[in-house]
């Protein structure tokens, strides 16, 4: 069967899906063009706990990526990342995330601050995502309770956002005893959420596994900064205290990184303006973008 007007196959899958794709494509004579966007390697072992069984899904999808025409990345972090999983031909294109312009909404904001009890004068740090392991959310509850109790700060740290796992996480904080920690839930409200980015001072995001998440895009549009940690995907396109912030796979360090650079209001106000110049594009530049990157040759 042949379908008029398509131009290529656009695949984010390199399972089931994302195989019935490739192969229908090639039997029709159509490139395939796939996006490479998360860390399969971690979540193969998390599931499975086996080195070897690990070794043999990453090959299987490998053949998937291998045989696409082009293969889309979104920064060189996650490109290096492709290789190190076995991609073997040269056709890996960088094209980032995009995102739809928005502007914040005043009376969102005033909600946000309300039904939270945010303090006014108080500095907020956010996190934004899912409530798992692997988004290194313990680790951010660890920085937390090392701000609080050992510098002594004056903060609120937000976790908007779900999953099973919150709940060991609020053990964690009961544990420490932290009465500064604020769990919102899952927020689907696209204004609610950048209020949230609004009203906060620095995005915490030590993420283990995202590569260019839109919370980082997003946060980056409300000229929010954020600190990652070093050597992880998600920082590859990051310049410590230009567009972002890095710090060291280490409580204490990374937060001696957050307690230096919160206080610095200036730094962190031009370190918000350049994250927005360097990450926020829309979609439509975006759409442009991978047309010119994956058809040029046509």
């Amino acid at each position: 069967m042949q379908i008029k007007n398509i131009i290529y196959v656009h695949i984010h899958s390199p399972f089931y899906i994302g195989k019935f794709a490739l192969k229908w494509a090639k039997e029709h004579h159509y490139p395939v063009y796939a996006t490479f966007h998360s860390q399969y390697k971690l979540d193969f072992y998390q599931y499975s706990k086996s080195k070897m069984i690990t070794a043999i899904l990453l090959k299987n999808i490998m053949k998937v990526f291998n045989n696409c025409d082009k293969v889309q990345v979104l920064n060189e972090k996650c490109k290096a990342l492709l290789y190190e999983y076995g991609c073997t031909h040269q056709n890996v294109v960088i094209i980032p995330n995009g995102i739809d312009s928005r502007i914040v909404n005043e009376t969102k904001v005033q909600e946000v601050i309300t039904n939270y009890h945010l303090k006014q004068d108080v500095i907020k740090l956010l996190f934004v995502g899912r409530i798992v392991k692997l988004k290194n959310v313990d680790f951010v509850v660890d920085v937390v309770n090392y701000l609080k109790n050992k510098k002594h700060l004056d903060f609120q740290m937000i976790f908007v956002g779900d999953s099973p796992y919150k709940k060991k996480v609020e053990k964690r904080v009961n544990k420490y005893g932290l009465d500064n920690v604020i769990f919102t839930g899952q927020i689907s409200d696209k204004q609610m959420l950048d209020a949230f980015y609004a009203v906060a001072d620095l995005f915490v995001f030590p993420s283990i596994y995202d590569s260019f998440p839109l919370v980082k895009i997003e946060a980056s549009m409300q000229k929010l900064p954020g600190i990652f940690l070093e050597d992880t995907v998600i920082a590859g396109d990051v310049i410590d205290n230009v567009n972002g912030f890095i710090g060291k796979n280490n409580v204490a360090a990374f937060g001696d990184k957050v307690y230096e650079v919160i206080q610095q209001k200036e730094l962190l106000k031009k370190v918000g303006q350049k994250a927005k110049d360097d990450f926020v594009i829309p979609w439509d530049e975006i759409v442009a973008i991978t047309l010119k990157k994956f058809m040029g040759d046509k």
